[in-house]
């Protein structure tokens, strides 16, 4: 029984390491182009990054899922929201602020498949792994072991990109660009 759970540790620390080594500084020298944005994608950005806002996404963390959630604004797809206020009445007015400086941070970045912006499928927790397929040829498969490890994981979630691992990434060092490179084949372009 014990050589069972010891196995079993090895395992899901390999699973953890695996990514953390695979990806990070190998991200595409032409990650980045300048396209425009402007001021109501940058609050319609605000407040679906409040609606999937958790206090334990580090800033990087942050800086990624905007960075998908714009991708999907200029892909047009529709996006899901919270106000202002009620975002400040459950996580405070300093997170609200934090989430309006990431935005500004990366407000033109958007990640894009053959010089078009590029509809990420994301979820909290995936399924384990992200999964390319015929309609999202950009999204890597790719493990999201840590996903397999959250207290909400239930088994029943889709193989898209995961916040969750994307956050993970975040605390382990990787930068949004890192973190986004593991799961995404597209280019991030300014935009």
């Amino acid at each position: 029984m014990k050589k069972r759970i010891l196995a079993a540790v090895a395992a899901l620390i390999i699973l953890i390491a695996v990514p953390l080594f695979s990806v990070k500084n190998n991200v595409p020298d032409d990650l980045f182009k300048l396209f425009c944005s402007d001021s109501k994608n940058s609050h319609d950005i605000i407040n679906t990054l409040a609606y999937e806002y958790r206090e334990e996404y580090s800033d990087e963390a942050l800086k990624a899922i905007a960075i998908i959630l714009n991708s999907n604004y200029k892909a047009g797809k529709k996006l899901k929201s919270t106000n202002k206020t009620d975002f400040i009445k459950k996580h405070g007015k300093d997170n609200y602020s934090k989430i309006e400086k990431t935005i500004d941070d990366v407000k033109d970045i958007c990640i894009t498949y053959k010089d078009k912006p590029a509809p990420v499928p994301y979820c909290y927790l995936s399924g384990g792994n992200s999964e390319r397929s015929a309609k999202h040829p950009f999204i890597k498969t790719a493990a999201c072991p840590w996903d397999l490890l959250n207290k909400e994981y239930d088994g029943s979630h889709p193989d898209a990109v995961s916040l969750n691992s994307i956050n993970k990434l975040c605390e382990n060092g990787y930068s949004y660009a890192e973190a986004l490179a593991v799961y995404i084949d597209g280019k991030l372009e300014k935009k």
